[in-house]
């Protein structure tokens, strides 16, 4: 009896500070009052006020609290309005989100009506229990650079269905990064057959990088399809391919409004800023032909390799941080350094005199503006 006492004495004590929290705006001390008047810890059980504390939490961003929204709602509890199809709502807000209950509901729920919503949610589930600490492993490896075991990890998780592991192990075998025996020589097919099961499973990356290859081996139409797919999950590297491909006419008409177009939507990402500025001053002072202009064009184009990737396990930016020097290296061979060099000197030299001429002539002007009399109103 002192114990159970004591226990009761603890949990009112805990909802109390969970109070406290929650009437200072503390996500998780919102949550927790939820789960206490849920289950009755602290408080007397009271549904209603359970679930009005986890819509709280919910709003603040606890995916938990949606799930359990979501159970609420589809079991019907005392108090509480049965809704299967706003419950479907909450579980499919926490699968996009990677909460692993909530895709498990999901497909109990989408069986019903969407086979594929079912097994995309069940597969979820089971890649991670089963693929998780496979691919935990390969991105370990990858990032202390080893690379065979790294690739052996991801091909053997691409076998069994995962589409980060499919795309990663595409990935390291267009670069050549462990491989080894057989893939030898077969890099770009077998990348390409990698890439397009990712694709299958609707991963926007993958399409990406299968237009990459395309419009690498010349096939520039398909290339130009593959971007408007990749472009429409707002890729902002696919963005500017596009644009680069309305630029050049290559693929599509050559159409420098829509270049400028797709070079700005591809500005709107923070990493693709830089690369995208670079391409709009090419494309408004000079034409692709002029070989200071197609330098910088390149540059841009390199750099566009760096631009955000959110669905991947792959530490991808620093891989193409050290791919872009090497790229930009093999871009320009050591004559035309040399050139361009002197072109960018003489570049910097016209906009260094420019903006000189510029305050020049401000100054001159303030002086004659100060210098020139004021007309003052005639007073009889």
């Amino acid at each position: 009896d002192e114990l159970h006492e004591t226990e009761e004495l603890a949990d009112e004590m805990a909802v109390k500070q969970f109070k406290k929290a929650a009437e200072k705006g503390d996500t998780y001390g919102t949550y927790a009052l939820g789960i206490c008047y849920a289950r009755g810890i602290g408080v007397k059980q009271d549904y209603k006020s359970a679930f009005r504390y986890f819509e709280l939490a919910y709003s603040k961003g606890h995916v938990e609290a949606g799930y359990n929204l979501g159970l609420m709602r589809w079991l019907g509890l005392p108090g509480i309005k049965r809704d299967v199809k706003r419950a479907e709502a909450w579980f499919r807000d926490g699968a996009g989100r990677n909460h692993l209950y909530s895709a498990y509901q999901l497909g109990r729920l989408a069986k019903y009506d969407s086979c594929g919503e079912a097994v995309d949610s069940f597969k979820k589930v089971i890649e991670f229990m089963l693929l998780g600490p496979i691919q935990s492993h390969a991105t370990d490896a990858f990032s202390r650079r080893e690379y065979k075991p790294a690739l052996y990890r991801f091909i053997q998780s691409a076998f069994m269905g995962s589409k980060p592991a499919q795309y990663n192990a595409a990935f390291m075998i267009e670069r050549k990064m462990g491989v080894d025996g057989s893939m030898v020589g077969n890099e770009s097919e077998i990348a390409f057959q990698l890439y397009q099961q990712a694709e299958n499973q609707k991963l926007s990356i993958a399409t990406m990088r299968l237009a990459d290859m395309m419009y690498k081996h010349g096939a520039y139409e398909q290339a130009s399809e593959a971007y408007r797919k990749a472009s429409l999950a707002k890729l902002p590297e696919a963005q500017f391919n596009l644009g680069v491909m309305h630029m050049t006419g290559k693929g599509l008409a050559m159409d420098y409004h829509m270049a400028k177009r797709n070079f700005d939507l591809a500005a709107q990402s923070e990493d693709g800023y830089i690369p995208s500025a670079i391409a709009l001053w090419a494309l408004r002072f000079c034409t692709p032909r002029q070989e200071l202009c197609t330098l910088v064009f390149d540059v841009a184009y390199v750099m566009r390799g760096q631009m955000s990737y959110k669905e991947l396990e792959i530490p991808e930016k620093q891989v193409f941080q050290r791919l872009f020097w090497e790229e930009l290296h093999r871009l320009l061979p050591h004559h035309k350094r040399q050139s361009i060099v002197a072109n960018l000197d003489m570049a910097l030299v016209g906009i260094l005199c420019f903006a000189l001429l510029i305050v020049l002539a401000k100054l001159r002007l303030r002086r004659l503006t100060a210098n020139t009399p004021q007309a003052h109103p005639h007073r009889d």
